[in-house]
């Protein structure tokens, strides 16, 4: 709950959920209320030694906004990207002029993963992109891929990166 003092901090100072709004494009009607809750808990949070509440507040709001848009986004993040339609179009992995459905590669007769996969990624991917995504494939988070390899996590990240835009667009035509 919020002292008297700090009710006073979120009454004089209500107009910086607007300019954030304004500040950050954000729509009005989705995020005032999160605003406001930020608003608060910068009014609970502040020490007026270290800084002026305004500035203060806006960046609580702002992280309160990013907090909420994180947990939204979530549910997203969880879906299998890996999972191909049986009616995905792509080129046919031994006649690249050709496109096809993802489900004639089954009915085919060849075993469709060693022709998409495992015979094409050393063509598309380099060999440091290819090694990451095994590991990626394996379990290894970021920071241990880059332990493997020898690079940083977030030069391990940007492999993966581009050895999943070089994939994507390689399915996709």
């Amino acid at each position: 709950m919020l002292d008297e003092q700090q009710k006073k901090l979120v009454e004089e100072n209500h107009n910086l959920i607007y300019h954030t709004l304004h500040k950050y494009k954000l729509n009005q009607e989705e995020y005032y209320d999160i605003l406001a809750i930020g608003l608060c808990k910068a009014a609970m949070n502040f020490d007026p030694e270290r800084s002026k509440f305004s500035t203060f507040a806006i960046k609580v709001m702002y992280n309160e906004f990013l907090q909420h848009d994180r947990g939204e986004n979530a549910n997203k993040r969880k879906v299998n990207k890996n999972t191909l339609s049986l009616n995905h179009i792509m080129r046919d992995p031994k006649n690249q002029d050709r496109k096809c459905e993802f489900g004639e590669l089954l009915t085919s007769g060849r075993e469709p993963f060693m022709d998409v996969i495992h015979m094409h990624l050393p063509d598309i991917l380099t060999e440091q992109e290819l090694l990451a995504c095994k590991l990626s494939y394996n379990g290894y988070n970021q920071k241990k891929i880059g332990e493997k390899l020898g690079v940083t996590q977030s030069y391990a990240s940007r492999l993966l990166k581009r050895a999943r835009t070089k994939l994507e667009k390689e399915m996709v035509l």
